[in-house]
Order: C-alpha cells, then sequence, then structure tokens
C-alpha cells in the first residue's frame, strides 16, 4: 500500500494563525478539508464545551452579561469572549480588595497580592470554577488548587 502525501500551501494571511494556533496540524487539516468537500464529510466534529453548563445557566437566568461572556451570543464587541479569563480577573479584583481592605501599610509591605496574582492563571481558575458548577466539593477543589500552585512553584 503506498503512502498518500498531501501539498497543501498556506496563504500568507494565514500563516500567523496556522504558526499561532493551540493545535497547528488540526488547524491545518480543517484548511485542508474546507478546500476538499470529500475530506471534509469525513472529518469528526470538535466543540469544546467547556463553559456549557454557564451557557445554559446564563438562558434559563436570563442573564444577558454572563451569555456574552459564554459566547452564547455575540459580545457588543463581537469578540470570542473566554468566560475563564473573566473570572479571573475579578476573582484577582476581589482578593486584592480582601487582602488589603483599605490598609495601606499592608499595601505598600506586602507581596501577597502579586505572588497570588502571578499564580492564579486562566487554567488554575478554570479548574476551579469548571468543577464546582458539576457539584465537586470544596475539599476536592482546594486540594486541586494546592496541588497546581505546587506544581507552579
Amino acid at each position: 500500500m503506498e503512502g498518500v502525501c498531501y501539498h497543501f500551501v498556506v496563504p500568507d494571511s494565514l500563516n500567523d494563525a496556522f504558526i499561532n494556533a493551540k493545535r497547528p496540524f488540526q488547524f491545518l487539516a480543517n484548511l485542508y478539508a474546507i478546500n476538499d468537500r470529500d475530506v471534509m464529510s469525513k472529518l469528526p466534529l470538535f466543540k469544546d464545551a467547556s463553559a456549557s453548563a454557564y451557557q445554559i445557566m446564563s438562558y434559563f437566568l436570563l442573564d444577558e452579561s454572563m451569555a456574552k461572556r459564554t459566547n452564547l451570543i455575540p459580545s457588543d464587541d463581537g469578540q470570542i469572549q473566554d468566560v475563564y479569563e473573566f473570572f479571573r480577573e475579578e476573582l484577582v479584583k476581589f482578593i486584592k480588595e480582601e487582602i488589603y481592605d483599605g490598609n495601606s501599610s499592608l499595601y505598600q509591605n506586602s507581596s501577597l497580592y502579586n505572588v497570588v496574582r502571578d499564580y492564579l492563571t486562566r487554567d488554575a481558575v478554570k479548574g476551579l470554577f469548571m468543577p464546582k458548577i458539576y457539584g465537586k466539593t470544596l475539599r476536592s477543589t482546594s486540594e486541586d488548587l494546592s496541588q497546581t500552585l505546587s506544581q507552579e512553584a
């Protein structure tokens, strides 16, 4: 059986998108499939639905701002939103307010906020919020967070 070799040229306008793609070969395969309808009909579908519970909640609660943050409906600026990055930003803001709570001497002398801010990555926050929506316990969530933060250190 002979191997099949495909030659596909990525147009210059897509070079940056290809190089910066999270999964470049999957990106390239989809570009190829778009140009060849026979191949496209045989490709499996992939859709990330990690925020689907938040989408469902926003729908049932009629929460327009959450629906925009989860891309259930288009955002005002038309850009794709990242609900976990939003959660991260809000959590960092909350922690800052809780740590300093109007105490300016603590604010000037403490690096706790900077440490917390740097370790609370989008992925760490997703690990906190995504399982909670599905009923994960506080204890197992705190153990996961402890493990994540100890790996980052």
